[in-house]
């Protein structure tokens, strides 16, 4: 664990500090602590992501459903740059984001191109994979259909 002044210096050289909430939604219910877990420990093995604090809180039943649950864990980190924490946001997907620390950001213009051409890239990334589920759907469901018509 980091003390205050090891914090300052971070942030000092660049880092952030920020808060992010993680959601787990499923069952059973003893499982959803062990996947936050999971992803929790992925994450601390990034070298350019130091985790201060975790909480992971019990699982709760989702209102109006019969076996799922729902659990979130709230992680204090610093990380070294914010094209780091806009990676960290793609890959782990937080309900929430919260930068604690610098109070003021500023970027280069070079490094400001770069993550919003990053930002670009990902999602025409994901893009293109919503095109290909929707067309695997479509195929799906005309050969659904096709079989459904030989059977009558």
């Amino acid at each position: 664990m980091m003390d205050q002044r090891e914090i300052k210096e971070k942030v000092n050289k660049g880092w952030l500090r920020a808060n992010l909430v993680l959601q787990a939604l499923g069952r059973p219910a003893e499982y959803l602590g062990q996947a936050l877990e999971i992803v929790i420990d992925n994450l601390s093995k990034n070298k350019d992501v130091i985790i201060l604090h975790k909480k992971i809180h019990e699982p709760e039943k989702v209102p109006e459903s019969k076996e799922v649950f729902m659990t979130f864990s709230e992680i204090e980190i610093i990380v070294k740059d914010f094209s780091k924490l806009i990676g960290i946001v793609f890959d782990y997907m937080p309900a929430s984001v919260e930068i604690v620390e610098p109070a003021n950001i500023s970027f280069k213009l070079d490094d400001a191109n770069a993550i919003i051409n990053d930002l670009a890239a990902r999602l025409h990334q994901y893009d293109s994979l919503l095109k290909q589920m929707r067309m695997q759907v479509d195929i799906l469901a005309k050969k659904f259909k096709e079989i459904e018509g030989k059977k009558k």
